[in-house]
């Protein structure tokens, strides 16, 4: 019998994780965080565009996306990913991870589709936390979608989502 820990051991393993953030001390900082929490295939990009072409040819099961991205908004990325008519992109889990979080800037991401947020400065337990809440609404979002063509509903209730310090 498999211990919960190691089924989310195992999820972690087989997971790609994109981390866009254009700081780069924190795209490294999250880059370790995520391989010693067990993640195999960390791939990061400090800009949209590149994130964009990524998402166009690979497939990733969780993207960590900054909503300050120099010029450029990461709620505009997360709905990207939301609109993507590759379902293994709109449905992929997201979590924002920013110092922008002012309860308008929150909405904002939560109605473009992010499954969680955290802000920064944050700590491991609340990273770990994020992930599994992140990555069990990604599960069942993709289990309400039983055909390939359907998109996921974009945005999330209230309720369903989690804003940790």
């Amino acid at each position: 019998m498999m211990t919960r820990r190691a089924a989310q051991s195992d999820v972690a393993a087989t997971t790609n994780v994109l981390i866009v953030e254009d700081d780069d001390g924190m795209r490294a900082l999250l880059k370790t965080l995520i391989f010693d929490l067990g993640y195999k295939q960390v791939f990061d990009v400090g800009r949209i565009q590149p994130a964009l072409d990524r998402l166009e040819y690979d497939s990733f099961s969780l993207a960590i996306v900054d909503l300050t991205l120099g010029e450029q908004d990461g709620v505009s990325l997360i709905s990207a990913i939301r609109s993507s008519s590759r379902v293994c992109v709109s449905d992929m889990a997201v979590l924002v991870a920013s110092t922008a979080a002012t309860s308008n800037r929150i909405q904002a991401a939560l109605l473009a589709g992010a499954d969680g947020f955290l802000c920064k400065p944050f700590s491991v337990a609340n990273l770990k936390r994020q992930l599994r809440f992140a990555d069990t609404k990604a599960q069942a979002r993709s289990s309400k979608c039983t055909d390939p063509e359907l998109k996921p509903t974009t945005g999330s209730s209230a309720r369903d989502f989690l804003v940790l310090d």
